[in-house]
Parts: structure tokens; sequence; C-alpha cells
């Protein structure tokens, strides 16, 4: 996991969505503050039902474009930390 927010700490992405069962193990990695979007609050958890590929593929898609295009997201896709 260490790995993983190295080299997100190298690419510094705008946005970061993380799948709800895992963001407590990324979250409280050193490093993870330091990332440009937790600094600009764009961090969104995911619910795994949107999360994974299944015939729910569809609403994860309305989910992101959500996020992309109003910066924030509805409370039955997720949350914003």
């Amino acid at each position: 996991m260490a790995i993983l927010v190295d080299i997100m700490l190298e690419v510094q992405p705008k946005y970061l969505l993380l799948n709800a069962p895992e963001s407590n193990k990324i979250t409280s990695l050193p490093g993870f503050s330091d990332l440009n979007a937790v600094k600009k609050n764009n961090v969104y958890i995911l619910e795994p039902f949107y999360a994974r590929a299944s015939d729910r593929t569809l609403e994860f898609l309305r989910a992101l474009r959500e996020i992309y295009t109003t910066n924030n997201i509805s409370g039955r896709y997720g949350i914003k930390l």
C-alpha cells in the first residue's frame, strides 16, 4: 500500500476515487495528506455497490460524471471527504 501512495505522490491526481472497504487503509498511510487531491478536497469514497464492475457500471459512470462536472457527489453514490 505504501508504494501506492508513493506513486500517487509522483502523479498527483486531481481527483481521488476510493472503494469504501479500502479507504481506511489508504487514508491512514503516511504521505496521503500531501496529495493535491486531498489538499483540494477532491477525495471521494464510493460505495462498493457502484465501484465494482457489474451491471451497475453505468451507475458508476454516472457517479464519475457527477464528480467531474459538479465537484460533488450525491449520497446515493458515496460521500465526499
